[in-house]
């Protein structure tokens, strides 16, 4: 259900945030409450709020459980944010004027609640193990169910026939028309059948529940923690009845890029798009905690869109480090929003502790306060307000204004490109044992990867083996090679065609031999497809149309003299990447001589065969301005091959003063970050991030 029940902390300071001081003519509602956290707290600020301008103690019950309100689907969690929110009255309960009143949490879903249409008319449908349950939706907005299902209950009850249940429902609900009698009938005689089979004790307690989202008035504050599901975690048949409620908010993207089921979509955008439009009112304000990865990702593209053009983000808080939830690791946001179309930038707040420990949830708000800093921050999409689905960055105001010139997509020789994924490191990650008369004798490191192979011994041809670093191998301004990679292909990376491998290279071919049913069922695209008639029809009928079975995937950018490179996954759980990049020269190998140096598919490359323009290219990538705008936009585990489609990197000039003065500079960096001089390389990057201020100054 992704519950993580929220610190008070925490939820205390959602209160604060949407500037809940407990006046109890306002109403507050958490849709999915859980224990009642947010309510409890809610309740507390109330009775303080009552005592400090003397209200009357005995209004207090009344007006509370008219206004603070909870809805959740867990039956269990529902029985103990009931419980909890009847000690949080505490003595009033005695001190009540009303003799009986109703505990407003209720067992509803707060983000769906079906309709479907039939001959007799529209119907509100709740699915239920025992069997669906119809209701027709005119009843239910006459504000007339409260009375059908009295009667419904009563005539159950005393063993009404279907009959009897009709007259009476004509005698006393004039307002009840034909084609809905026949559906609340046919809804008596599904309660009679329970009831025989004695499994009729809560259906109509549980109808009333189920419905209450649809009795309530509109509320002044929507607050809470909301379940964070992905999509592809939700049991399937909430998938298919959810799916029109995600395509009515336009949270699904219909253009470019992935759809629904196809990205790591969250159910959690449902508890803002919903309660949003169909629970606040027109001058309320809600505040919600959500994944800070929805405003950053794709899965979260049609989302920022609703919050831009169908809100208005007040402000959002990043709690990201605080690591609010002790039993998960989450990315933790709050927002704060309104009626209204959003204004960028959106003010914000990140929160970073300054004092070691883990903050526990009982800690109180003012200690965590204490414990904490926070810096004022600015969001804003990437691409401007005109796309509000691309990813909003999170930085200071000054780096937002210094981004500008930043900001833009690189020319096309500039994209970047996945190192070679081979889908089977075992096979093609090597150490070099010798050096012998017809070759290296070779042996795979068959323990690498997910899939373990046997390990074989084997001389191969020299061409075919090359240097390789992995993201281990990696930092900024340096990277250094730590094993070494079979590349079977051509110079050019196609692939090495079987019949000349077979004649020419003889060794290499046995080599591959040796894993040939490993390789023809490699898991991923594009090898499980490509390699597929191998395993349905056999390698002689095959291998004339099919890739040879030891093919490699787009080789050809990672047999680039020089790449700038960068790690797809870097820094700690922050949700902002840690960006760096380096220069991958050719390297001068013992057995191999001068050769390219292959990347890892876990490294992000830009291919290029002029050392100055990659040194020059690396330079504009490590200066501050820039790894300050990747990381506003990027959480640690995206760092992928976007980052030049966000980030403008000049197109260098061989001919410009600055641009050379920072290729020098650059160059300097990586020999220094080698050496592991860092006062000397501080000073020299102090010096290019004011030379490529300059440069994007010529723009």
């Amino acid at each position: 259900l992704g519950e993580y029940y929220t610190p008070d902390w925490l939820a205390e300071l959602v209160l604060d945030e949407v500037k809940f001081n407990g006046d109890p003519d306002k109403r507050l509602l958490d849709p999915a409450c859980g224990s009642g956290t947010f309510l409890v707290l809610a309740i507390k600020r109330v009775k303080e709020f009552s005592e400090e301008n003397f209200r009357d103690r005995g209004d207090l019950v009344e007006k509370v459980t008219k206004n603070v309100v909870g809805f959740d689907l867990n039956p269990l969690a529902v029985m103990a944010s009931r419980a909890n929110y009847l000690i949080a009255l505490g003595e009033y309960v005695r001190e009540r004027k009303v003799k009986e009143f109703e505990i407003p949490v209720y067992l509803a879903d707060s983000i769906l609640i079906e309709r479907e249409a039939s001959i007799f008319g529209h119907n509100f449908v709740l699915h239920k193990a025992v069997g669906d349950f119809r209701v027709p939706v005119s009843i239910v907005e006459q504000g007339l169910l409260a009375d059908c299902l009295s009667i419904l209950e009563s005539c159950v009850k005393n063993r009404y026939n279907p009959k009897e249940f009709e007259d009476r429902l004509k005698t006393e609900m004039s307002k009840v028309q034909a084609t809905d009698i026949y559906t609340l009938t046919q809804l008596f005689e599904f309660l009679v059948k329970l009831e025989k089979e004695e499994r009729n004790r809560i259906w109509i307690r549980l109808l009333k529940n189920s419905f209450a989202p649809l009795f309530e008035e509109r509320f002044d504050y929507v607050v809470g923690n909301p379940p964070w599901i992905r999509w592809d975690e939700l049991p399937q048949d909430y998938r298919e009845r959810t799916k029109t409620v995600w395509e009515s908010y336009k949270l699904v993207s219909k253009s470019k890029g992935p759809g629904l089921g196809k990205v790591k979509k969250d159910l959690a955008m449902l508890f803002v798009t919903v309660p949003m439009t169909k629970y606040l009112s027109e001058s309320g304000t809600f505040g919600m905690l959500l994944p800070f990865t929805l405003f950053k990702t794709q899965a979260g593209a049609g989302f920022r869109k609703f919050l831009a053009t169908r809100t208005n983000v007040v402000k959002v808080d990043d709690v990201v480090e605080l690591n609010p939830f002790e039993v998960a690791v989450n990315r933790t946001s709050l927002a704060v929003l309104t009626p209204g179309r959003t204004k960028f930038p959106v003010p914000a707040v990140s929160w970073a502790k300054v004092k070691g420990g883990r903050i526990h949830s009982d800690t109180p708000l003012e200690e965590v306060r204490e414990r904490t800093s926070s810096t004022d921050m600015v969001m804003r999409p990437i691409q401007g307000e005109q796309n509000p689905q691309s990813p909003w960055m999170l930085v200071t105001p000054k780096v937002s204004k210094a981004a500008e010139p930043v900001l833009g997509v690189s020319p096309a020789k500039y994209d970047a490109h996945e190192g070679v994924n081979t889908a089977l490191n075992g096979v093609y990650w090597v150490e070099v044992l010798s050096k012998e008369p017809n070759g290296l004798m070779i042996r795979n490191l068959n323990t690498i990867g997910r899939k373990k192979v046997k390990p074989v011994m084997k001389i191969i041809d020299p061409e075919f083996v090359y240097p390789m670093v992995r993201g281990r191998d990696v930092k900024k301004w340096a990277a250094y090679p730590s094993c070494y990679i079979v590349i079977p292909t051509e110079t050019n990376g196609d692939p090495v065609a079987t019949t000349k491998m077979k004649v020419e290279h003889a060794t290499t071919y046995e080599f591959f031999e040796e894993f040939f049913a490993d390789l023809i069922t490699r898991g991923g695209e594009p090898y499980k497809s490509k390699l597929e008639p191998y395993r349905k029809k056999g390698r002689q009928v095959v291998q004339r149309k099919t890739p040879p079975f030891y093919w490699l995937f787009n080789v050809s950018p990672s047999l680039a003299l020089y790449k700038v490179v960068w790690k797809e996954i870097a820094g700690k759980i922050s949700g902002k990447g840690e960006f760096s990049v380096a220069v991958v020269p050719p390297f001068e190998d013992k057995w191999l001589g001068t050769k390219p140096v292959i990347c890892d598919h876990k490294l992000m490359i830009i291919p290029l065969n002029s050392e100055r323009e990659a040194y020059f290219v690396a330079g504009i990538l490590n200066s501050s301005i820039v790894r300050a705008t990747v990381r506003g936009y990027t959480i640690e585990t995206t760092m992928d091959t976007h980052i030049t489609k966000h980030v403008r990197v000049p197109d260098f000039d061989a001919k410009d003063p600055l641009h050379l003065k920072l290729v020098k500079l650059s160059q300097r960096a990586h020999q220094l970050a080698a050496r592991n001089e860092s006062a000397k390389l501080s000073k020299v990057e102090k010096q290019i991030d004011n030379l490529v201020v300059r440069v994007y100054g010529q723009r």
